[in-house]
């Protein structure tokens, strides 16, 4: 199941962790915490569904309860315009940047 909470998407902030020090972003609001305030839309997919969404689109699926494991691939296709950053030390992952 994926779920999108409309209204949220697209949005101008980016709701994300502090993955860098210098971060200045907002934490994503707890949507779960108070899902009436959301106008949340939600659809089952099956194996081999795929879906596609501006990478703003603020998104999520719940949590699996199931013994069998979730495969998920995530691809960001970006125009020749793109821009990066390039910051010191390590992501997330713990993978080196520099």
């Amino acid at each position: 199941m994926c779920r999108v909470p409309l209204g949220q998407g697209l949005h101008p902030k980016r709701f994300e962790d502090r993955l860098y020090a210098d971060d200045q972003n907002e934490g994503m609001p707890d949507i779960d915490a108070d899902r009436a305030a959301f106008d949340i839309r939600s659809w089952a997919v099956e194996p081999g569904d795929a879906i596609a969404f501006n990478f703003r689109t603020l998104h999520g699926a719940p949590a699996n309860h199931s013994s069998v494991r979730r495969r998920v691939v995530s691809i960001r296709w970006v125009g020749d315009d793109a821009r990066f950053v390039k910051r010191p030390g390590e992501d997330v992952t713990g993978f080196s940047r520099s």
